[in-house]
């Protein structure tokens, strides 16, 4: 009888051990197909938060959205459950041409990117006005520190002069191109079904 139980334990412990195989298997097959979709993939937000979306998007006048697509720009973007669309309203639809007639047909609707394939949507609001006073201020420091500088040794010409005025200009102009590419906020970041 010992000798029975013995070979029926040691099928149980075999079996168990190939259905552990089996079942590690399984469970990394699942994992590597459902990951790398969750990790692209971005729920849809809850409409709370659809509604804080929407009220940032009309608040900034472009979109930028990120995903497996690359990065598109809209102006004056509709978003909704479905996703985002660089229409206004749904009904929308562009005019053909400048001048057009009544029946002429107009261009289909851009196509709706649905949330499963954004990352992050960020909203572009830029900031020449800040930008171009940050430079003047700067360069009129910078440009009095030099013109007082240079006067005291050569009181004669009018390089000075010259350095007073065109440092803050410069540094005015500089100040505005560089708010003008700057000024994004993240309003949105897909989040995974693996994260906390």
């Amino acid at each position: 009888m010992p000798l029975a139980l013995e070979v029926i334990a040691r099928r149980q412990r075999a079996c168990s051990a190939s259905r552990r195989t089996d079942l590690c298997l399984l469970a990394a097959l699942v994992i590597a197909l459902v990951v790398p979709g969750a990790a692209r993939a971005g729920a849809t937000p809850d409409p709370a938060r659809m509604a804080e979306l929407r009220e940032a998007v009309a608040r900034a006048p472009v979109l930028l959205a990120r995903g497996d697509f690359g990065l598109r720009e809209f102006h004056h973007p509709w978003i909704d459950s479905s996703g985002v669309s660089g229409r206004k309203d749904p009904d929308w639809r562009p005019r053909p041409a400048l001048i057009a007639s009544a029946d002429a047909p107009r261009p289909e609707a851009p196509p709706i990117i649905p949330w499963s394939r954004i990352t992050s949507l960020e909203t572009q609001r830029q900031k020449k006005l800040q930008g171009a006073v940050a430079g003047f201020v700067a360069g009129l420091a910078i440009g009095g520190t030099l013109a007082l500088t240079y006067e005291a040794k050569n009181s004669e010409d009018w390089t000075g002069v010259g350095l007073l005025v065109g440092t803050p200009t410069c540094g005015l102009l500089l100040g505005t191109i560089i708010g003008s590419l700057s000024g994004t906020s993240v309003i949105y970041r897909a989040t995974t079904q693996g994260s906390n």
